[in-house]
């Protein structure tokens, strides 16, 4: 595995023959370490095991020589349109049908309401103290304040002292109920289970039936 892993890095290729970006190739090679894993093959890990210290090399090196070519544009995520969003509602992808439904829409939501940038952002969430701030009051309309702490662009050291953290407020969507992030959340603290860590927001569902959600936490990046 030592030998051929470096020879796939060097020589994969599409089906038409043309190269694959950088990334791309890269990504091809966290698929192998997934499968490796998968196969229960903890004993290789082929992004920090010495043994493979040669692989890393020649991927780093070819990652850098594919990109030097120029062909390679880095595209852009095309944004979800109302129109998709709505379909992906009809078709169960989001909602609250079961737990790992509601936990998808409450991730794809929080990013869209409240900018969060990147997955780490997400991961960075806690239960306690959150950065995510239930607002109730009487005779007035609910929102969910989120305020943050540390981000892709504030760091929290020396150079970001002077940085104003980000505040954004979401209000309860009275119109169409369903979207509401407000309603999400409060069912989502409802069934997360009392003993939660504090050092995460997001949780992985339990595989077994039931509305409960487990304690473990969601190590994947934005799901939709």
């Amino acid at each position: 595995l030592r030998y051929w892993v470096p020879k796939f890095v060097m020589e994969v290729r599409k089906v038409d023959g043309s190269h694959y970006p950088p990334n791309i190739v890269y990504q091809l090679c966290c698929g192998l370490a997934r499968a490796l894993k998968s196969a229960h093959r903890v004993d290789i890990d082929i992004f920090n095991d010495s043994r493979f210290v040669c692989f890393r090399s020649v991927l780093d090196a070819r990652m850098k020589e594919l990109k030097a070519t120029g062909k390679f544009e880095v595209r852009q995520a095309a944004p979800i349109s109302e129109d998709v969003e709505e379909v992906l509602w009809q078709k169960g992808v989001l909602g609250d049908s079961c737990p790992q439904t509601l936990v998808d829409s409450l991730v794809f939501y929080l990013g869209l309401y409240f900018a969060l940038r990147s997955g780490t952002e997400h991961r960075q969430l806690r239960h306690s103290p959150s950065q995510l701030q239930l607002q109730e009051n009487p005779g007035t309309v609910p929102y969910l304040q989120y305020i943050e702490d540390v981000s892709k662009t504030n760091h929290g050291g020396i150079k970001d002292r002077k940085k104003v953290p980000k505040s954004v407020v979401q209000y309860a969507n009275t119109n169409d109920p369903r979207k509401c992030i407000v309603r999400m959340y409060k069912l989502y603290c409802e069934k997360s289970p009392k003993d939660r860590p504090d050092d995460a927001f997001c949780l992985k569902p339990l595989k077994i039936a039931g509305t409960r959600i487990a304690q473990l936490v969601i190590t994947f990046s934005l799901v939709l």
